[in-house]
């Protein structure tokens, strides 16, 4: 892999000529400069260029170029058979409004793979393989046995329809908040403070259904940017920093990083994820 990123000068062009994708460059070569403890590259308009320490090795790697060009053959066609099913687990919304946009991008790289998004409220279990790929508000504990990525920030800000926020002097805005059943959600403890001495004029247990209520004039929600913002009928009625952030991370457990169907579309979504969700301010 070092000697194609000297070679091409690029991640996505590594990737192709390796049949993988340009997270799985990124990672191997840094794990590479993590274990030298030496920086093999830099970036010099946009082109990834050996450093002095990057050049001695690649005198040393160079003699296993046609071995290299040999594993780059296999991996090549190693792809056109990933085939079989991967289960993916999320919460609503980050199932339907993060990983569902994604999945037809994979279909695309991977038509032979059998995709299973299992929405839940509840955490499966990896380690039972309950799911093969979780995408989860939360960093995994250290002895998971969990492997993954954060892929990007959901912000949260307060939105109400433009017609009510219009309509409504502030003091007498209302809200719409969650079901009881989750009133321990950072999320909802959040919108508790907000609307404290306001009335809560309707509960749901779906952040589909909040959107919604709020696209209708039914209050003002607390919701993620990154899910708000495509409504043009909804304005931001918060002002200034977010109201609270939360994590989105991609996990599979540590044994199924040797499986070709479940990396492939592991690495293929937090690479999706990550260009299709910038931080939110």
């Amino acid at each position: 892999m070092l000697i194609e990123l000297a070679r091409r000068g690029s991640l996505s062009a590594t990737a192709r000529a390796l049949g993988v994708t340009h997270v799985t460059v990124s990672r191997r070569i840094t794990n590479l400069e993590t274990d030298l403890a030496q920086p093999l590259f830099t970036r010099e308009s946009g082109r990834y260029v050996l450093t002095e320490a990057g050049k001695r090795i690649l005198e040393l790697a160079s003699p296993m170029g046609d071995r290299a060009e040999a594993i780059v053959r296999l991996v090549s066609g190693f792809h056109a058979k990933i085939a079989g099913a991967v289960r993916i687990t999320a919460t609503e919304a980050v199932g339907i409004y993060v990983v569902m946009p994604a999945l037809k991008e994979i279909r695309q790289q991977y038509p032979d793979l059998d995709l299973d998004l299992r929405i839940s409220q509840q955490n499966l279990n990896l380690a039972r393989s309950d799911a093969d790929i979780a995408v989860r508000l939360s960093e995994p504990a250290v002895d998971s046995g969990l492997f993954g990525f954060k892929v990007t920030e959901l912000t949260y800000h307060l939105y109400g329809a433009r017609s009510y926020v219009d309509a409504r002097k502030p003091e007498l805005f209302e809200y719409i908040g969650y079901a009881p059943e989750f009133a321990t959600w950072p999320e909802a403890q959040a919108l508790d403070r907000i609307a404290r001495g306001g009335r809560t004029a309707v509960r749901f247990n779906h952040l589909g259904n909040r959107i919604e209520a709020t696209r209708l004039g039914l209050g003002l929600s607390l919701l993620p940017a990154q899910m708000a913002e495509p409504w043009p009928e909804l304005v931001r009625v918060s002002r200034g920093a977010p109201i609270m952030k939360r994590d989105v991370w991609v996990l599979m457990h540590e044994d199924l990083k040797d499986v070709p169907r479940i990396t492939a579309c592991f690495d293929h979504l937090v690479e999706t994820i990550k260009s299709r969700y910038v931080h939110e301010s």
